[in-house]
């Protein structure tokens, strides 16, 4: 009887390791998927191969109980087939880590992409396409413009390609916001097609008239803002613009004359010339204010709370991407702050100061400061020291006693190594092969 229970605890054990097991193997899988970069997939990956290895023992294990405990078999057969589906995922993923990326195998594997991402990135192409397509349109009628206005004969055509150019300006910036819009609003890029159609329609159109208002109803549908700014300056003709040439360069006289006698009591000049009410006077027109335009052009640009709000939302529930963030680098400021007399006020660069600091601050420079000369110095001291860098594991290594084996190519024996991304520590490896061909050689 008490055989009996010991085998049931033990027993019980076996499964109780299965369900600890495949717990564990599904959180290395999401720590191999979220990996920042190689060096900490293949970490994970070696974690996951020694996960597999022990449910593969436990698994001989149950075999043995299967047979000697009949009452408990559809329990060990249920845990015999969590490990044998633990085994085929670990083989498939082995399978796609060791395909490399430009062999032939690699290249005839599809990209995964997320559907909705697809359809993202065909919407911001066709979008960047319908801009490229309005700035050359913008271009023609302004080329057609300047061409135009050599003749008085064509004021009325003027007027109207002025206008054709604000308005192509104006979808040109609605096109603008709507790229924006797509950036943060994935769950509703279908209402962006129908507007990519229109604005199409739109370019091929000679008369756009038509237009305007089925345009101005779908930016009210996507939350853009639709109040346009009226502006009314007076045209210029090429006498005009010819006499605004001429005066602009006039330097105005703003000195008065007190004491230099005048003939005829003529009054000295108190104040400059005002450029801008002498050109408003050359074009024989006068500044509209605000109260002079028509009621239908008195609109201005107006906040509108609610979609502030709603884009706000927004922001909040689409965060920037990893990619799409800017990364911040260490400043060298110029004029630099008064501090304590301790504190050094000028960027460090001498070499013979890096061979007093001491590893960890070594150690910080290299990994924290990318790019700079500081980096290098304290590369090239770590080496004076005695340190190797690995290029394939980005990591710093020390030789701990003589190596067991010596080859041309490589070494093997117990290194120290500086752990950055974990502990930012020394740590000791046993039985480390360290092959030459990922020895960084290019500091000297």
């Amino acid at each position: 009887m008490a055989k009996v229970r010991q085998q049931q605890q033990e027993l019980e054990k076996k499964l109780a390791q299965v369900d600890e097991g495949y717990s564990n193997f599904n959180q290395i899988i999401k720590k191999i998927n979220s990996a920042v970069n190689q060096t900490q997939k293949e970490r994970f990956e070696g974690e996951l191969k020694k996960e597999i290895k022990k449910l593969q023992r436990t698994r001989e294990s149950l075999r043995n109980y299967e047979s000697q405990d009949p009452r408990n078999k559809s329990r060990i057969t249920e845990a015999r087939k969590k490990i044998e589906e633990l085994m085929e995922t670990h083989k498939q993923l082995e399978k796609e880590s060791k395909t490399k990326a430009f062999s032939k195998e690699g290249l005839l594997i599809a990209p995964k992409v997320d559907p909705i991402e697809e359809e993202r990135e065909e919407l911001r192409e066709m979008i960047k396409a319908l801009q490229g397509a309005f700035q050359d349109k913008i271009n023609i009628r302004e080329a057609e413009l300047e061409k135009s206005r050599g003749s008085k004969l064509r004021a009325g055509i003027t007027e109207d390609i002025s206008k054709q150019i604000k308005n192509l300006r104006y979808h040109f910036e609605k096109l603008e916001q709507v790229l924006r819009f797509v950036e943060n609003n994935p769950a509703t890029l279908e209402q962006i097609w129908p507007l990519t159609d229109k604005l199409d329609s739109y370019l091929k159109a000679e008369d756009t008239s038509d237009f305007e208002a089925e345009l101005e109803q779908r930016y009210k549908e996507l939350s853009l803002p639709t109040n346009r700014i009226f502006t009314n300056f007076p045209a210029l003709n090429e006498e005009d613009m010819e006499a605004q040439r001429k005066t602009v360069g006039k330097k105005p006289e703003t000195k008065t004359i007190a004491s230099v006698p005048t003939k005829n009591d003529v009054k000295p000049v108190e104040k400059g010339w005002n450029t801008k009410e002498a050109l408003m006077k050359i074009a024989g027109k006068t500044e509209k204010t605000f109260e002079d335009l028509p009621d239908d052009e008195q609109e201005v640009e107006k906040i509108d709370t609610d979609w502030s709000k709603k884009q706000v939302e927004i922001a909040f529930n689409y965060p920037l991407r990893n990619e799409e963030r800017v990364k911040s680098s260490l400043q060298m400021v110029l004029t630099p702050y008064t501090g304590h007399p301790s504190f050094p006020k000028k960027p460090m660069i001498n070499h013979a100061l890096f061979k007093k600091f001491e590893l960890d601050t070594l150690f910080f420079i290299f990994y924290h400061q990318h790019g700079s000369y500081q980096q290098f110095l304290a590369a090239k001291e770590l080496k004076a020291k005695g340190w190797i860098y690995h290029k394939k594991f980005q990591t710093w290594f020390q030789r701990s006693g003589d190596p067991k084996l010596t080859a041309q190519d490589r070494e093997k024996g117990t290194f120290l190594y500086f752990d950055y991304e974990t502990s930012w520590s020394q740590r000791r490896k046993a039985d480390f092969e360290f092959e030459y061909s990922f020895l960084e050689n290019d500091l000297l």
